[in-house]
């Protein structure tokens, strides 16, 4: 079924467009009176403090938001966390009308907390409503959704509050009364989304509750012991923290991007509109947009991990040259990249998180990673903050945030250089080939599997790690390996080295891989075909794999036979070859040699028989 077509898909689009939008819509109001009536210093610590502001609640009441979550059914929550923002709209459009500054400033905390209690419920509904099978799609759309609210809301509003301004003669005030009571009718506006949201939770599918049964102590609260508890829930699968400090780096950042630049447009580019600050920042919400569109379409079978390490590369790249740049359109040219890498990052890194949630635990475990995002992003606030105070130049911070996000690079690079090249290669061979992968749903996203298929070029390798969305282990001859020129890359790609005669420690080696885990790929005829058919397949991985706990899927490549990297006798030349490859249903780890061979017999028939 289209995810379109699942009832509640609509409604439930809506409410997170709308959640965002009036959250986004006050304190861009807010930042906005401050870029106009602050000056650079004062500016990075009152806009600091108000994302600040909007973090706390996040950080303060992650136990008691994951447990309401998980202990009420979460379309009841929603229901009620939004028609909480109905009252706290009426309050800061009267804020507005008087003039309140400091009032509206602080409403944004009480608007936070709203935020803070729906959250939770808000992002563990998607997996109670589409299911696993369509994390990595509803993901991506939901980010996409997220980030047009927040440009939408920035600059519908940030145009209204310049038009209003204007329009009362107040372009050169720096009084924030006058500049409240100017835009004060859009208040209004907030008060009207905020009542579609609520209208919006009754339109939703009601689901029972995960875990009814579970209690919440305050002194426990006060203690710290709900606080360790779910934490705990993130640290296995190791991938979910890993993936909670990916994206509490990547949107920490951002805090103090939108804190400071402002600031770094005063000190060093002159004094620019607030149209250009705020829609330099927007245009990398479209970046991010256009990033998590296309991260869910790559991902549209299974999650497309190697967009991770890529990506981090991007935002490390982009940070290093956007304090070099004073043209405006390089500017938002580089902001559109930086967002675009960005939307990379965020779409597998959620839906990773939402995947390896069990279910009784999902609503705590997004209340741990909404607690560590936030507590990274006011942790990274807290740079703007003693910048005012030390009177650091802007400069310094952006400085300080490509070194951050080249350190975050890096550790992708080393924890997963197989997933990078993955991408890499599957992005080269796009080029060189019309490359097709066939059946990829049968490889499980976890536990040991040895893959077993035709060898047919030099660049066989290459194309299974292009097709296989996990890293791969290879197999191959010691000969190659102790190439002194290419030893610390296999060592890189953990590669296991194996020699005729003396493959006892390789085995060895192999089976523990399995075990833990790993993928390892190996090909079974031990040499390049030199007829374009399949060979004999030798018993040793028979040995490494007895009893090991995983499985063996056979994969068959085509089109590679007369290409450069064959033994062909006759090279068949073509600008772009169709080459693909197709994996099979897995097959028992203690399968003998000869029974592999004719699983990928068989795929290689039913290839030829369908494309016939």
């Amino acid at each position: 079924m289209k995810i379109s077509r699942v009832k509640g898909f609509w409604p439930y689009l809506m409410l997170v467009f709308f959640n965002t939008f009036v959250d986004i819509s006050h304190k861009i109001l807010i930042q906005d009176t401050l870029y106009q009536s602050a000056k650079g210093s004062v500016y990075t610590l009152l806009s600091s403090i108000i994302n600040a502001f909007i973090l706390l609640p996040y950080i303060l009441l992650f136990t008691p938001s994951g447990f309401i979550a998980d202990k009420f059914p979460k379309v009841t929550v929603l229901r009620v966390t939004a028609a909480l923002a109905i009252p706290l709209t009426i309050v800061i459009t009267w804020c507005y009308f008087q003039g309140y500054f400091f009032g509206a400033f602080f409403m944004t905390l009480l608007l936070a907390v709203q935020s803070a209690l729906n959250s939770p419920a808000k992002y563990g509904y998607i997996k109670e409503l589409f299911g696993k099978e369509q994390l990595s799609r509803v993901n991506a759309i939901v980010q996409t959704l997220t980030i047009i609210a927040i440009l939408s809301a920035t600059a519908l509003f940030t145009a209204l509050f310049t038009y209003l301004i204007k329009a009362a003669n107040l372009q050169q005030s720096l009084d924030k009364v006058l500049l409240l009571k100017a835009f004060a009718p859009l208040g209004f506006l907030l008060i009207l989304f905020s009542v579609i949201e609520t209208c919006m939770t009754f339109c939703l599918i009601q689901k029972e509750a995960v875990d009814s049964e579970s209690t919440y102590e305050i002194v426990n609260y006060f203690k710290g012991t709900y606080l360790k508890s779910y934490l705990n829930n993130t640290r296995q699968p190791r991938i979910i923290f890993i993936s909670i400090i990916g994206l509490s780096i990547f949107w920490a950042i951002n805090q103090v991007l939108l804190a400071s630049y402002g600031a770094f447009l005063k000190e060093h580019i002159g004094q620019v509109s607030v149209l250009f600050a705020q829609g330099s920042l927007a245009i990398a919400g479209i970046g991010i947009l256009l990033g998590a569109l296309y991260s869910g379409r790559r991902s549209n079978v299974l999650l497309e991990l190697g967009m991770i390490p890529m990506s981090t590369i991007g935002i490390a790249l982009s940070l290093y040259l956007l304090p070099h740049l004073t043209s405006h359109w390089a500017i938002l040219s580089l902001f559109l990249i930086y967002g675009f890498f960005g939307g990379m990052l965020i779409v597998p890194l959620n839906a990773l998180i939402q995947y390896y949630s069990p279910k009784h635990a999902a609503g705590k475990i997004q209340s741990a990673n909404n607690f560590l995002q936030n507590c990274f992003m006011l942790g990274f606030l807290g740079l703007g903050i003693l910048s005012y105070f030390y009177q650091l130049d802007s400069l310094i911070l952006l400085h300080a945030l490509f070194i951050i996000a080249s350190l975050g690079a890096l550790y992708t690079l080393i924890a997963w250089p197989q997933l990078f090249m993955r991408y890499v290669f599957s992005m080269a061979l796009s080029f060189m080939y019309r490359f097709r992968i066939h059946q990829v749903q049968e490889l499980p996203i976890q536990g040991g599997i040895l893959l077993l298929g035709n060898h047919v070029s030099f660049i066989d390798w290459a194309l299974l790690q292009a097709a296989c969305p996990r890293p791969i282990r290879f197999v191959i001859d010691k000969s190659f390996y102790n190439k002194w020129y290419a030893k610390w890359l296999f060592k890189l790609f953990k590669t296991i080295p194996i020699a005729p005669g003396d493959s006892r420690l390789a085995l060895i080696k192999i089976n523990q891989a399995l075990n833990a885990g790993e993928v390892v790929a190996l090909f079974p005829e031990g040499q390049l075909t030199r007829d374009g058919q399949l060979g004999v397949f030798r018993t040793g991985f028979e040995r490494a794999a007895k009893d090991a706990k995983a499985l063996i899927i056979p994969f068959y490549l085509h089109g590679m036979w007369g290409s450069r990297t064959s033994r062909a006798p006759e090279k068949i030349k073509g600008v772009r070859r169709a080459v693909s490859i197709t994996f099979g249903s897995a097959v028992n780890v203690n399968s003998n040699a000869e029974q592999v061979k004719q699983h990928v017999q068989a795929l290689s028939l039913n290839y030829n028989a369908v494309n016939r």
